[in-house]
């Protein structure tokens, strides 16, 4: 961005309140419609002090969804009786900036009128909810649900094998890596293997609508491992090595 620091323009990054931020470079890049995130308008509502907080968010989403000024005026009178206090929160904030009617009266487009954070919101996703949080948070977020997630398939796969090794039924414990199990167990009859010594192979899938060969894999079962690195990153086998594992005649399952 050219931002003028001492009287002189040059290149720099500027990091401002969110607000202060938004208008400062509204002017420098001569932005005319200019949008608010309506998921953190949301937030905002939900932590600002006289607004109430027990309304559902789906009256939130009527009212930024209103397509004419009548809609808007209507939702927005839902909230009077037992909302006044959020009523007026949201009254003050400019229909211009977040309601989609006052987008529409632009003649703008409108693709993603709804932000990526209302979506995953509305979904429960852990990373919507995240997005707002102070980036030392968000990090150490993160880092607790990428450790939560690899626990978690380290421990589906644990039980997998030992449900297997004992010859208990497999749909008891993991569904969906039943599920995975067989779509990579019917794709390892699509691969071509050799040059097995050992634990170690290699394989070559072809795509049996396409015809096309993937590039060849090299497969080491005593170590879990093979250069697609879906073995080793998802802890679970992949078609190469079951195709080598079939080969050399061992039960798909042990592997």
């Amino acid at each position: 961005v050219k931002a003028e620091v001492n009287d002189v323009y040059e290149d720099s990054a500027h990091f401002r309140d969110r607000h202060a931020g938004a208008e400062y470079f509204e002017g420098k890049l001569s932005i005319k419609f200019p949008e608010f995130c309506a998921a953190h308008i949301l937030r905002n509502v939900r932590t600002a002090k006289g607004t109430q907080k027990s309304f559902h968010d789906d009256m939130f989403w009527r009212l930024q969804g209103s397509e004419s000024a009548d809609e808007y005026a209507c939702h927005l009178a839902a909230f009077a009786t037992n909302f006044p206090g959020t009523m007026e929160y949201l009254k003050a904030v400019a229909p211009r900036r977040w309601v989609r009617f006052a987008q529409l009266e632009t003649g703008a487009p409108t693709f993603g009128w709804r932000t990526n954070n209302a979506g995953e919101i509305a979904q429960g996703s852990w990373l919507g909810h995240m997005r707002a949080m102070h980036p030392l948070e968000f990090f150490a977020a993160f880092q607790a649900k990428a450790y939560e997630t690899l626990n978690t398939a380290a421990t589906n796969h644990a039980l997998w094998r030992a449900q297997q090794t004992a010859g208990l039924p497999l749909l008891n414990v993991v569904p969906h890596g039943v599920k995975l199990f067989v779509e990579r167990l019917n794709a390892s009859k699509d691969c071509t293997v050799q040059g097995i010594v050992g634990e170690q192979g290699r394989a070559t899938y072809r795509d049996p609508v396409s015809g096309e060969y993937h590039l060849e894999r090299h497969v080491d079962l005593s170590k879990g491992e093979c250069t697609c690195l879906c073995y080793q990153e998802y802890l679970f086998p992949c078609k190469c090595a079951i195709a080598i594992g079939i080969k050399q005649g061992k039960p798909p399952q042990i592997f």
